[in-house]
């Protein structure tokens, strides 16, 4: 069948290759192009396996849970701890993008509410999927593989840089109005795949910018002022996740072992433009672990939060869990 395909393509004028997009745009069950409504008819929480959709709208329409919005922002701007067995609507702001997207608004939709797709994000705009942000645990020349196949001909190798990133080394497509680019994450040995329709809102962003490959950097050459709490945006954890590419784990506190605490601690951080996280501060878990999560996340690193084709820092909640060997 491939060869089939390919044969068909060296056969075509060459002219052609670029005027139609590429036949397989479809990604975890969801196509690149299909409706929002179509896309959360299918879309499932990965805990529940309950639809989306309908989770969704039974978390946001529960009057228990807007009192706990309540009492989480009250905590938040007076910079208290909330217990965890206060507080378990985290998934709020996950389901506010849902119903943006299915609103035909701009919005970004973690794999917490749509494990079909992996790790990542799904992009939408104009009520349907526009783009896919995808951190694979595939082996890098797997992936390459598997979007020569999709495109039709091999990727076109650059170094490109993207608002609040250095110039990245990777191997780019672009057909029939159809962009996909894969890079390997520095520090892991994930690589990401961007794959969409290069049309706003995130046509700069699938694109980026040509650079010369002398140029080729680190990240850590990124520079950002100090976020702006007026500039900041929330997103949802299932969002910022997917943007997670270098995770240190928490040395566990010799106290707490012994004493036999382990738990989860939540907490709320803010992510500068250049992916590095300059704030936490504690919104549950046990108090004997908090100092421990919040050295290890200071030294986590997440790729750059997109919104309108800028970087942008953001406000998230994550979480840390602390397990003793039973």
């Amino acid at each position: 069948m491939r060869l089939l395909a390919l044969s068909a393509l060296l056969l075509a004028p060459f002219g052609l290759l670029g005027q139609s997009p590429p036949s397989d745009l479809n990604f975890g069950g969801h196509a690149l192009g299909e409706p929002a409504a179509v896309f959360f008819s299918e879309a499932k929480a990965p805990d529940s396996k309950q639809l989306a959709k309908d989770y969704c709208k039974s978390l946001l329409d529960d009057a228990n849970t807007r009192e706990k919005v309540r009492q989480y922002e009250d905590i938040q701007k007076n910079g208290g701890v909330l217990e965890k067995k206060n507080f378990s609507v985290l998934d709020v702001e996950n389901c506010k993008q849902v119903m943006a997207a299915l609103e035909g608004k701009e919005a970004r939709v973690g794999a917490r509410l749509a494990s079909e797709i992996g790790k990542g994000t799904a992009l939408f705009a104009s009520g349907r999927l526009s783009a896919l942000d995808l951190t694979m645990d595939s082996a890098y020349a797997e992936v390459v593989s598997d979007m020569e196949r999709r495109f039709g001909f091999p990727g076109q190798n650059e170094t490109v840089s993207r608002p609040g990133w250095p110039p990245l080394q990777e191997i780019r497509w672009e057909r029939g109005g159809v962009a996909a680019a894969v890079w390997k994450i520095p520090y892991s040995d994930h690589v990401v795949a961007l794959v969409g329709f290069l049309e706003p809102p995130y046509d700069s962003f699938l694109r980026g910018t040509p650079a010369p490959k002398s140029s080729v950097s680190s990240p850590e050459t990124c520079n950002a002022a100090t976020p702006n709490d007026s500039k900041k945006v929330h997103v949802p954890p299932g969002v910022s996740s997917g943007l997670l590419y270098h995770r240190v784990q928490p040395v566990y506190p010799e106290a707490a072992r012994r004493n036999g605490v382990e738990g989860v601690v939540t907490l709320a951080i803010t992510i500068d433009e250049c992916g590095n996280v300059v704030d936490s501060s504690p919104i549950s878990g046990p108090q004997e672990l908090v100092p421990a999560a919040i050295t290890a996340v200071k030294q986590w690193k997440f790729r750059p939060y997109m919104s309108s084709g800028q970087p942008t820092a953001i406000e998230t909640e994550l979480r840390v869990k602390f397990a003793l060997p039973h």
